[in-house]
């Protein structure tokens, strides 16, 4: 596990890295929610005989280039900071 000078303990244990990597992952589970919620909503809409509209369209892709920002960008310091404290919560459970 990483340390930095000056902390008592590992990142992984720390209270501020805890509180950061909670408020990622509800960003995580948001965006992942709004990525089954609009795409449910197009596939009623395709199973009745429509076509997607261009406002459907539009909320894929903006739920799907979301889900992607919120993935790579807001992830990438928990996983670098801390990789066992990840593999213990989403791996192991």
């Amino acid at each position: 596990m990483k340390g930095r000078v000056g902390y008592a303990t590992v990142i992984g244990d720390s209270e501020l890295f805890r509180l950061g990597f909670a408020k990622y992952e509800a960003l995580h589970r948001a965006a992942r929610a709004c990525v089954y919620e609009v795409h449910g909503e197009a596939e009623a809409w395709i199973n009745t005989g429509n076509d997607l509209t261009e406002v459907q369209n539009a909320r894929l892709r903006q739920a799907v280039t979301w889900v992607q920002e919120v993935n790579a960008v807001k992830w990438a310091p928990c996983f670098r900071a801390a990789p066992r404290l990840v593999f213990r919560l989403f791996v192991r459970g």
